[in-house]
């Protein structure tokens, strides 16, 4: 089973929505742009606040690629 780390280092230069756990327990749903992946770490920009963000890999419960519409 492919690790997280290949998983989202396919997406580097895209759009994900990822499911993220802070370190204060809180869940959020974060839209991010990957900037690149490292075994510890995602560094993005936050699409909400435009923002440059870390966030650790171990912390990502979930994700998945933005699919936009073409019309």
């Amino acid at each position: 089973m492919p690790s997280l780390q290949s998983n989202l280092s396919k997406y580097i230069g895209m759009a994900v929505v990822i499911i993220y756990q802070d370190r204060n327990d809180r869940i959020t749903k974060r839209q991010i742009l990957i900037q690149s992946v490292t075994p510890t770490h995602v560094r993005a920009t936050c699409l909400e606040s435009g923002g440059p963000r870390l966030f650790k890999l171990h912390n990502i419960l979930a994700h998945e690629p933005v699919i936009r519409n073409a019309g």
